[in-house]
């Protein structure tokens, strides 16, 4: 019955076709809301591709309906497979619906960013889009949005501001990363997921939640809610958070336990320690994942030449605090990856950023504590670093040179 309705019924009926089943969602007998369901999971597979007009409505009323019908597992159940059946015709507009859900996620939208996740065809998807979404708002080399916006307090002060849309875009790939599959497609995107959480966590480290947002129609915003602001009482703890899923997820119990004993957890969500914070996690994977060090600094060194701060902040942080230990994949010495460390941070101690100088600074030093043969030949590099440090003219406060005896 099904597929004959879903091919004979006129386009102009889908729509009160579509409505009638939303309706029968509600109704007390678990078979009526059950046959409903699979009938829009029907539709929704052999129809989805003409409704994108739709598509922001249609997937708006089928997450308010979630709550409804928790307790009825089947029909909850066959709802989200409806969801999944939607996704495959209008995948970005389901998801940039979800993105404006208030934070932290409910149980129903949890299991609704889960089950799409567990789509072997729109895990990819889902995990490329959030990572270009999160980029772009962070600030990349291409544009020059940031994640927050300047509000002036009064007697020369003020607050930067997180916007919403970031915040929620990680809270999106925590959730991905727990139930991503396959996990092969998890797997080969970990760098390019730290480096965008390394790249967000720098860029609203020094931001506040907003007391109370608006949208242009003067309608409140509830992305971001008092629950949030208890469970992270900063924008820079979703950051921490999602790094911790990741490894949790990886099995990476000796990654979390050395962020646990370095109170490094604490630092990245500290507006003066964070780049400590992200040493220790740098140094953590090489020791303990140096299959992902490679990548990881390939997509590092093109950001220290953004105009964006934080993307040169967090790159920095990672290549200075990789100059101890620079493994390839099996673990061994890549003194060719080393080389290209030392040539950026090189290169950064002209940073116009003081903390990237005092960065670049400690980086060079820390090449005291390698094998004879890499402090021969690059002992040169290290002592120029000590003494440019110490001749900063812009570091009046000698922040760099403290650094150098540090």
């Amino acid at each position: 019955m099904a597929d004959i309705t879903d091919s004979r019924l006129p386009q102009s009926q889908i729509q009160t076709y579509v409505s009638g089943l939303f309706s029968m969602l509600s109704d007390r007998q678990s078979q009526v809301s059950s046959a409903a369901a699979q009938l829009l999971t029907s539709m929704l597979t052999h129809r989805g591709d003409t409704l994108s007009a739709e598509a922001d409505t249609l997937v708006t009323t089928l997450l308010n309906k979630l709550p409804d019908i928790h307790a009825c597992v089947q029909t909850y159940t066959d709802l989200l497979a409806a969801l999944i059946a939607f996704a495959h015709h209008q995948l970005y507009a389901c998801i940039d619906v979800m993105l404006a859900r208030p934070l932290p996620y409910s149980v129903s939208m949890i299991d609704a960013w889960h089950t799409m996740s567990h789509d072997h065809s729109l895990f990819p998807l889902i995990a490329d889009y959030l990572l270009e979404l999160i980029t772009t708002g962070c600030g990349s080399s291409e544009t020059p949005e940031v994640p927050f916006e300047v509000l002036d307090t009064g007697a020369g002060s003020s607050v930067k501001i997180v916007k919403p849309e970031v915040c929620t875009l990680a809270a999106a790939i925590t959730e991905i990363i727990k139930a991503g599959e396959p996990e092969m497609e998890l797997c080969k995107r970990i760098p390019n997921i730290l480096a965008a959480l390394l790249q967000f966590l720098a860029a609203v480290v020094d931001t506040q939640y907003p007391v109370l947002m608006k949208e242009k129609d003067g309608v409140k915003s509830l992305i971001i809610t008092p629950e949030l602001r208890r469970l992270s009482s900063t924008p820079a703890a979703l950051a921490s958070q999602a790094l911790r899923s990741l490894f949790l997820r990886t099995l990476d119990d000796a990654i979390v336990e050395k962020m646990n004993s370095e109170r490094a957890w604490s630092d990245c969500v500290d507006t003066l320690h964070f780049t400590n914070g992200i040493a220790v996690l740098a140094r953590s994977l090489s020791d303990h994942r140096p299959e992902w060090i490679r990548p990881l600094v390939t997509l590092m060194i093109p950001r220290m030449q953004s105009p964006n701060d934080a993307y040169r902040i967090a790159a920095a942080a990672v290549l200075s605090a990789l100059t101890k230990r620079c493994p390839d994949e099996e673990g061994e010495d890549d003194n060719k990856l080393l080389e290209a460390l030392i040539t950026n941070l090189m290169k950064a101690l002209e940073d116009r950023n003081l903390k990237i100088r005092k960065l670049a600074v400690r980086g060079l030093g820390d090449l005291a504590c390698c094998s004879d043969s890499i402090l021969n030949k690059y002992s040169s590099d290290a002592i120029q670093a000590a003494m440019t440090g110490l001749d900063d003219s812009g570091d009046r406060r000698d922040e760099v040179g403290c650094f150098i005896y540090y």
